[in-house]
């Protein structure tokens, strides 16, 4: 088993265990929710993993294809749990959602925009977990 699969056999076994956890936190009172936001935000870094794994030269076309359809479903489950992931390249730089962790010169037409995104930022049911971790683009900077 090369390290690719290795890594999509344990990605598709936490992408399981996730889906379990919330469906029981789903029925626990909402002291409990806490250790669920840790659930989905650790979810969430695996998403982040998987996608980055997916842009690597890393993985043969058959990988990637699993891959492609890890993320698919890991979104999709997330997105059924009520989990919205927030930060977009281009989009305006807003505090009440991004926390900027480092800063780029700004072209002509993107000041104050997220030139890339870190880590997504986590809203559950309504409720937000974390911001998005970004890279904004600002004039003046060199």
């Amino acid at each position: 088993m090369n390290v690719p699969e290795i890594l999509l056999q344990k990605a598709r076994s936490y992408a399981q265990a996730m889906a379990r956890e919330r469906r029981i936190l789903e029925t626990q009172s909402s002291s409990d929710r806490e250790t669920g936001d840790h659930v989905v935000a650790s979810a969430v870094d695996t998403l982040e993993f998987l996608e980055a794994l997916a842009d690597s030269a890393v993985v043969d076309a058959a990988s990637a294809e699993a891959l492609a359809n890890l993320i698919s479903a890991s979104r999709q489950r997330l997105q059924l749990a009520g989990v919205i992931l927030d930060g977009a390249q281009g989009e305006p730089f807003d505090t009440k959602k991004h926390l900027a962790v480092k800063e780029v010169a700004a072209g002509p037409t993107s000041h104050n925009q997220v030139s890339s995104v870190i880590s997504y930022g986590i809203t559950c049911n309504g409720e937000r977990i974390r911001p998005a971790r970004v890279v904004v683009a600002l004039r003046g900077k060199e």
